[in-house]
């Protein structure tokens, strides 16, 4: 399953999000997801097959909320996204990712089969359809432009990738929202 949502935030909206991101976030080369394809070393999961800067907002498993500023707007996010999908989701985790050239992923799951991730793309910087970016769903075999402030819905244990931007100096961020359904 695979929905794409645009138009969904305003563009101010979109262009503070991204700066803050971009200038001001804290990132860390710690972002090394779980897949059936990976392999990993044990036991911290240092090194995989990609490595790209990461950062963690919320989680529900462990209770685990981030200081950082941005966090309850992410948390106001998911209930906005949640209210225009009308689905009957439980949010489980907010994690987000910071690409350069070069630093695109290999096929990797976000989840269980009982989750749905939704995927929400953003740049600070201008980028036209030829400068990359694009997010590979491999079981519908499709390929998803890169749209600011576009949102990918999908079954967390979809198979996927998202491709950097091929522009130099280009950061491409994605916040991913794990939930699973359930009522409100």
């Amino acid at each position: 399953m695979i929905k794409v949502y645009d138009d969904l935030f305003d563009k101010k909206f979109l262009v503070e999000t991204s700066h803050f991101l971009t200038f001001q976030e804290t990132w860390t080369a710690n972002n090394t997801y779980w897949s059936p394809l990976d392999k990993r070393t044990w036991p911290y999961s240092l090194v995989g097959s990609y490595l790209i800067m990461g950062h963690a907002y919320f989680s529900s498993s462990t209770n685990y909320t981030d200081n950082s500023p941005l966090t309850s707007q992410l948390l106001n996010t998911f209930n906005h996204i949640s209210k225009q999908t009308k689905e009957k989701i439980i949010l489980n985790s907010i994690d987000a990712n910071l690409q350069f050239k070069g630093m695109n992923t290999t096929f990797h799951v976000d989840g269980r089969d009982d989750q749905i991730a939704f995927i929400w793309m953003l740049s600070y910087f201008d980028v036209d359809k030829n400068d990359g970016g694009e997010f590979i769903h491999k079981p519908t075999n499709t390929r998803i432009p890169f749209v600011n402030g576009r949102i990918i819905q999908m079954t967390a244990s979809d198979l996927h990738r998202g491709m950097a931007f091929t522009k130099d100096h280009t950061p491409r961020i994605s916040i991913k929202f794990t939930t699973t359904l359930g009522k409100k």
